[in-house]
């Protein structure tokens, strides 16, 4: 997905549906919108399946204590995000 493409309300809006208020809300004081954006879906995306659950409007709960992320980067670019449970 190339997220510079991608209007920045629009991934606020898409961040507030499947990601929470909690999300939306850095992704709205970020100085770089896209990479925020990154960042907070792949790390959504890694915890759930983490957790073994999907990804829903219905849980956009935070990931849950025990459950770290890190970013995965190449070259200076996210390009994903690990997620451990302790």
């Amino acid at each position: 997905m190339e997220l510079e493409s991608i209007p920045p309300d629009e991934m606020i809006r898409v961040a507030e549906q499947y990601l929470g208020s909690s999300l939306s809300a850095k992704l709205r004081g970020s100085t770089n919108p896209a990479e925020a954006f990154a960042f907070a879906w792949t790390g959504r995306e890694a915890g759930l399946k983490c957790r073994k659950t999907g990804l829903d409007e219905k849980n956009k709960a935070e990931n849950r204590p025990g459950i770290r992320q890190r970013r995965i980067t190449v070259g200076g670019r996210i390009v994903g995000s690990v997620a451990v449970a302790d």
